[in-house]
């Protein structure tokens, strides 16, 4: 394992194909280089975002980043597109999707803490599975992500924030609607219990 001390900026780029590279509490920014992670590779992110300023990102698909922070983390960077292999979400703190749009390849594991869509699509050929406990939230014109699947504990909340928002087709376990205005509009296979 490596870990990073301080504020690290790149020149060149960053890769990690077997083991892990723990981030601390230090960020971590590429100057316009390329971000590569191997089918070993594993980062941990323990407050702070996911690496910024790179010029491309490539995940294998059973690479896995954790963020285990307690405030808000960012997943993605903003004007990117990124394909993440696995995702573990184990903090107490909210994880923002982040960019233009993300998907998954592998696993999102949200097992405590909140992950925010945040209006950017998901999507991918991976599974999500929210824990007992943790929350999925869909907050402005968020919609549930188009996983190939989204399995919701029994425990897990799955919460609604926009003002007009559709309900995905899903079994939820528990399921909030909060938004200030606006209706709410139910797919079909839409299951609460």
């Amino acid at each position: 394992m490596l870990s990073t001390l301080g504020t690290s900026q790149l020149g060149g780029a960053l890769k990690i194909t077997s083991g892990t590279l723990a981030t601390g509490g230090n960020s971590i920014t590429l100057n316009n280089r390329a971000l590569t992670m191997g089918a070993n590779g594993n980062l941990s992110i323990s407050s702070g975002n996911f690496p910024g300023g790179f010029s491309s990102a490539t995940l294998n698909s059973s690479s896995t980043v954790t963020f285990s922070g307690s405030g808000t983390q960012n997943m993605g960077l903003a004007t990117k597109t990124v394909t993440f292999g696995n995702v573990v979400i184990s903090g107490s703190g909210t994880v923002v999707n982040t960019g233009t749009s993300n998907s998954i390849a592998g696993t999102m594991s949200i097992n405590s803490g909140t992950f925010n869509v945040n209006s950017i699509p998901l999507g991918g050929a991976g599974t999500i599975n929210v824990a007992s406990g943790a929350t999925l939230l869909m907050s402005g014109t968020s919609s549930l992500p188009t996983t190939s699947t989204i399995n919701f504990s029994n425990g897990s909340t799955a919460q609604y924030t926009g003002s007009s928002q559709t309900v995905g087709s899903a079994d939820y376990s528990n399921l909030t609607l909060s938004g200030s205005s606006g209706t709410y509009t139910c797919s079909a296979g839409v299951n609460v219990g």
